[in-house]
């Protein structure tokens, strides 16, 4: 339910404070992922599995301006639009971390089954305000013109 809960109204977890032993091992098994996104949302997903979170409203950390790593595949518009291949690429990978954390750290027991298709779930509701029709028509449309990534992008966030 706590991974129901995260996704359904999706805030990264990223600069919360975490108990030590969860912080180590979350940034261990986050490593294998290429992008920032699944890097960011795997650290979530394995921190509400690992135990409870609680949302503070003080701002308690700042942060640089400046991006501290590259920002290519960061978000799910931008990689629909320019490699959807490589999202469920990645998806795949995830997923495997995931559904074996989720099966093994899980209070009730799950089967590999029960764990991927929750997670599918999960993640499905998660994508899905991405996927509206007339966002999905445009990256066809700048796609079939040819528009090189970078301008396809550049123009994806003025749409």
């Amino acid at each position: 339910m706590r991974l129901i809960q995260l996704f359904r109204r999706y805030e990264a977890l990223t600069y919360g404070v975490y108990r030590t032993e969860v912080a180590k091992e979350v940034h261990r098994l986050v490593q294998p992922m290429e992008s920032i996104l699944a890097r960011e949302l795997l650290a979530g997903a394995l921190s509400i599995v690992a135990g409870k979170v609680a949302r503070i409203k003080k701002i308690y950390y700042g942060r640089n301006t400046r991006p501290s790593a590259g920002y290519e595949n960061w978000h799910p518009l931008e990689w629909l639009a320019t490699e959807p291949h490589g999202l469920f690429r990645e998806y795949l990978a995830y997923r495997a971390l995931l559904t074996d954390y989720l099966a093994t750290h899980n209070g009730r027991s799950l089967s590999a089954e029960e764990a991927s298709r929750i997670v599918d779930l999960v993640h499905l509701r998660y994508i899905s305000p991405f996927l509206r029709p007339d966002f999905l028509d445009f990256a066809l449309v700048k796609n079939l013109e040819r528009l090189p990534p970078s301008q396809l992008i550049s123009e994806m966030w003025q749409f």
